[in-house]
């Protein structure tokens, strides 16, 4: 535990040593000559509110600046060094973090078949309609302004791939067909609906690594029949085939294309009476706020969970398969600490070069965050077998946030001592809790 904690807080002290901060502000342009208002004293400021409130007005940050920094500058003179290089000093000083205080050097090694196990997804939420230039949102009767953060990582190490904000009509799609840059071998992606398309796949296959995605409604699927002819799958026939003889999951082999040059494992699974009726209000709602009909088809499809996978048979069953899955709503734990507890959706309306630089800083306090939990979490799995609850463990992070920003600035010794408080929390304060009739996430992990 002391080795943890201590040079958790001698990498971050490093980090965020005011000297680097510096010549960071210098070399994007932030500062260019000597003033009262430092870079290291602007990024912490953005980073470490006073109070509980991330969008503080330029008065409150102007008073911060006085009476944590001792800097003194007008609220006319702050909003003006709000610029695009405010933005780039910030998005260095990002990049920098990514690089290198992720990845981290603890892994969870029960994955033994993958490299990794990257898990991606994006959160959404609204901006100030005055954004739209830059941020455009969804149309029509939607947000007129909407930003798009998307955030990948590897569950194994805890190595942060992509957090990054585009504009909203930025789909998924769009994103996926980037990925191939940087696929190793053996790396096993976990995506939602929006992330495929034949790019993706293709890119992973030639990378000798694998996908497990759930496709979203425009991929088709082939199957092969006698003669080695092709039919387009007919969902309508396979749900009542699954209700007839009781069947909850079947698999089938695939292709996804009309040219039959893409072949996967589909999996296909029968929601209960529950779980449809719900997932149809939600489409029926959705489509009438945007006064569309709902399709026979797309109700049908709304009947049955649909996954491909490339991993194969003998390396994953068909009854882990599905659990593995589960692994991605990991993620969306994460983008609920976030806006729990981060506030990275909350914002006023202000000059859009101020929204950024803002943006960045807590992106920057996020990344710090992340690099305490995974330390933490990986300590108590290595030496107690206990599995950290996200939720649980940023809640007490986000409530020492006042004493972590006054130690980070100080003495390593000091800001080991708030970790070691943090890694000494009792476990029924931090653990994992099991729910009824589940597998727990620990289960999941330790069956691989």
């Amino acid at each position: 535990m002391e080795d943890v904690a201590s040079k958790l807080s001698v990498r971050l002290t490093e980090f965020f040593e005011s000297e680097e901060i510096e010549r960071l502000g210098r070399e994007s342009g932030f500062i260019q000559r000597r003033g009262t208002l430092t870079a290291d004293g602007f990024v912490k400021v953005l980073m470490f509110p006073d109070f509980d409130g991330h969008d503080r007005s330029l008065t409150d940050i102007v008073s911060c600046l006085y009476l944590e920094h001792s800097q003194t500058i007008t609220k006319q003179a702050l909003d003006q060094r709000f610029t695009s290089r405010s933005v780039l000093f910030l998005k260095k000083l990002l990049e920098k973090f990514l690089k290198e205080m992720l990845p981290n050097e603890s892994k969870l090694e029960q994955f033994l078949h993958f490299n990794s196990v990257r898990i991606k997804d994006s959160t959404c939420f609204q901006l100030p309609p005055a954004y739209a230039a830059l941020y455009p949102g969804s149309g029509g009767s939607g947000s007129k302004a909407m930003i798009r953060i998307q955030f990948e990582y590897d569950f194994k190490s805890g190595t942060i791939y992509d957090l990054s904000s585009h504009a909203f009509n930025e789909q998924d799609q769009i994103d996926s067909k980037s990925v191939s840059e940087n696929i190793q071998p053996k790396d096993l992606l976990i995506r939602d609906l929006g992330y495929i398309n034949q790019t993706y796949i293709k890119a992973i296959d030639k990378a000798s690594a694998y996908y497990l995605n759930r496709p979203g409604s425009p991929v088709g699927m082939y199957e092969q029949v006698k003669n080695g002819k092709f039919k387009q799958l007919d969902y309508s026939k396979i749900m009542e085939m699954m209700k007839a003889g009781n069947i909850n999951t079947i698999e089938k082999d695939v292709y996804l294309s009309k040219e039959k040059d893409i072949k996967t494992r589909l999996v296909i699974e029968l929601l209960p009476e529950e779980e449809y009726e719900k997932r149809v209000r939600k489409i029926k709602q959705e489509a009438q706020k945007k006064g569309r009909n709902v399709s026979e088809d797309r109700l049908v499809r709304a009947r049955l969970n649909l996954f491909i996978t490339n991993i194969p048979k003998e390396m994953l069953a068909l009854d882990k398969l599905r659990d593995l899955y589960r692994l991605r709503w990991q993620v969306e734990l994460i983008f609920k600490t976030w806006k729990s507890f981060s506030k990275v959706h909350e914002t006023r309306p202000m000059k859009i070069e101020r929204f950024n630089t803002n943006l960045y800083a807590k992106f920057l306090l996020i990344l710090m965050n992340w690099k305490i939990l995974w330390d933490a979490l990986m300590w108590h799995w290595e030496s107690n077998g206990i599995l950290v609850s996200l939720i649980k463990f940023y809640k007490r992070l986000v409530s020492r946030q006042k004493e972590i920003s006054k130690t980070i600035t100080l003495a390593a010794e000091e800001f080991k001592n708030e970790i070691l408080k943090l890694l000494t929390l009792p476990k029924a304060m931090i653990e994992l809790e099991k729910k009824k009739g589940k597998l727990s996430l620990l289960e999941l992990i330790l069956m691989q």
